[in-house]
């Protein structure tokens, strides 16, 4: 992943979660959709600060490892969850990550356009998955409001996304899509290995 997506949320990171406590009820509702089992190993890829990983921890009882690109993302996440069992985060980036065990479940919350080389990125979540394991990509916001909101990041940074069955296509080549859908609050696809 180049640098300056890198350089971009380290320098949203300060901020990060200023804004993001008050959606927590609706990704809650959404991330209920997968229906998490206990024990299972959670990758919460693009992770930030650590939002959805105590909620995919506690919630739903996984071991969670949060990976972000951003060094100060990560420091953040770190000193928030400091001492807790079951949550551990990893500051790499997705596409050059060698993981030395695989995941029942990789959760990829609000960061799919910033993964602009589609293809390696459904190959990595594919190759990271244990048999039967399953993904979940998602937007707490619909579509057009995500795009408007990246408008002028360049394309280094982010990319628009096109409809929802368009962009499951993508993840079909090498895995099952189980379901996939828009509206005005969401953008969702959801699928196994």
């Amino acid at each position: 992943m180049p640098n300056d997506v890198r350089d971009f949320f380290d320098s949203l990171a300060p901020n990060w979660d200023e804004h993001s406590e008050e959606k927590l009820p609706h990704i809650i509702s959404l991330l209920d959709r997968v229906h998490i089992s206990s024990g299972s190993r959670v990758l919460d890829l693009a992770c930030g600060t650590g939002i959805i990983s105590g909620v995919l921890h506690d919630r739903y009882g996984a071991e969670v490892l949060g990976l972000d690109v951003s060094p100060k993302m990560i420091e953040i996440a770190r000193a928030k969850y400091a001492g807790k069992d079951g949550v551990c985060f990893e500051c790499d980036d997705f596409y050059e990550t060698l993981f030395h065990q695989e995941f029942d479940y990789i959760v990829c919350h609000n960061a799919f356009p910033h993964f602009v080389d589609v293809e390696r990125f459904v190959d990595h979540i594919a190759d990271a998955l244990v048999p039967g394991g399953e993904f979940v990509v998602f937007h707490s916001l619909g579509r057009v409001k995500l795009q408007s909101h990246h408008d002028g990041l360049g394309p280094t940074i982010s990319r628009n996304l096109g409809p929802v069955e368009e962009e499951a296509r993508a993840f079909s080549k090498r895995l099952t899509v189980l379901e996939c859908d828009e509206s005005d609050t969401h953008f969702w696809i959801r699928g196994r290995k």
